[in-house]
């Protein structure tokens, strides 16, 4: 998870701020949710010394807003993604 240079924020990065973390029932994977950068990632945790980024879906943020203050400089490439059985609009 790497910061994103913006112009209209606090600073020239907007960091991802991670702040929910779950660990899935078998312990294999890991989801944390960044809502100020507006994604949720998968890891896979099954070695907790090597996680592995599986997925990276973007729901929203500071970032997609129409109305926000902030524009991106350096955006991260856009992707899609299937899950399940929906296609969403991810972040690579």
């Amino acid at each position: 998870m790497a910061p994103v240079l913006v112009e209209g924020w606090l600073g020239v990065e907007l960091p991802p701020f991670p702040l929910d973390m779950v660990i899935s029932m078998d312990d294999a994977h890991l989801y944390v949710a960044c809502w100020i950068q507006g994604f949720v990632a998968q890891y896979h945790v099954a070695d907790p010394f090597r996680p592995t980024l599986v997925r990276k879906i973007s729901l929203g943020g500071v970032l997609r807003q129409k109305s926000s203050p902030v524009s991106v400089l350096q955006s991260p490439p856009v992707g899609i993604f299937e899950w399940g059985s929906a296609a969403y609009n991810a972040v690579l």
